[in-house]
């Protein structure tokens, strides 16, 4: 009975003592390509190494993008690594085991599909616990790749995967906010859409307008970025996600941004916006600090 636990221990977190080189890189790719139609089917992201946030609609182009930049950012940064002393690492083999890494993202879409519903702290204690075994699986992937162990492999390691998480979410977030399929374009242009237009926005209107529109696309992650610590302690992303959805629920679908505008007082410069949605229009305020993070943000 040990044996088998051991073995399946071994398959869940270290598969590559049976399988690596060619054949896993084949088995990863094909394996990557299954969760990027997954992913779309579910409407999931993978927006990073170990990120993964609900979205209103996904596509399928989107999906695979998401998955193999941060499949490719982390593998090229070990391959890149590899070139040390003291390291002999093929790049099929970095290559090949990275990919077999990735084989849990499947499980994890259809666990982040059905837990939604769930108590939050089951939601959390799931998420933490798909986020370590991913994370051991990439350390056991470079682990037998390398051939080295100890401080040396630990360092290397941390180092490269917060590049790779930070790097690759970096590139996949440019692309959301850049991309055409972001805005909902109208043969109309209101009058923010004129005002975007000639560069006329502030600082804090770009990121209002950031806030709203990643909000659009069920990412709730992004807009907790620009709050204050006190805000973010009081408004977690789960708490804002259902205030938005609340409004969304209550007045059809987002339709564009129609109006938005700013004034100071005293310390704080107000934001007031003015978003259509299919039912009617909602009014939302943030207050920024002098630091420009978000001290206070309601909806009416």
């Amino acid at each position: 009975m040990m044996m088998k636990f051991d073995k399946i221990a071994t398959w869940l977190f270290n598969p590559f003592k049976y399988i690596a080189g060619v054949k896993a890189l084949v088995i990863g790719v094909i394996l990557m390509l299954f969760s990027s139609f997954l992913s779309h089917k579910l409407n999931i992201r993978f927006d990073g190494v170990i990120d993964l946030h609900y979205w209103r609609k996904t596509t399928l182009n989107m999906c695979m993008k998401d998955i193999f930049i941060s499949y490719g950012f982390i593998s090229l940064l070990f391959y890149i690594v590899s070139f040390l002393p003291k390291i002999k690492a093929r790049a099929i083999d970095i290559f090949g085991t990275i990919a077999i890494a990735n084989y849990p993202m499947i499980l994890i879409l259809l666990i982040a599909h059905f837990i939604k519903l769930a108590p939050l702290l089951i939601i959390i204690f799931i998420m933490v616990f798909t986020t370590i075994w991913r994370i051991v699986l990439f350390y056991n992937a470079i682990k037998t790749s390398f051939g080295i162990k100890g401080t040396n492999l630990n360092t290397l390691f941390i180092i490269i995967f917060i590049i790779a998480e930070i790097g690759s979410g970096a590139i996949i977030k440019r692309d959301i906010l850049f991309s055409k399929s972001t805005y909902n374009k109208r043969p109309t242009k209101s009058k923010f859409e004129l005002k975007a237009e000639n560069n006329d926005l502030t600082y804090q209107e770009q990121i209002a307008r950031v806030f709203i529109m990643s909000m659009n696309n069920n990412d709730f992650q992004t807009p907790t970025t620009y709050f204050s610590s006190k805000l973010k302690s009081s408004l977690p992303t789960n708490i804002l996600m259902g205030l938005w959805n609340t409004q969304i629920t209550a007045y059809g679908k987002f339709n564009k941004i129609i109006q938005i505008q700013s004034m100071k007082k005293d310390s704080i410069l107000k934001v007031y916006m003015i978003c259509k949605l299919e039912k009617q229009n909602i009014s939302i305020k943030f207050d920024f600090n002098t630091q420009n993070k978000i001290e206070n943000f309601i909806i009416r």
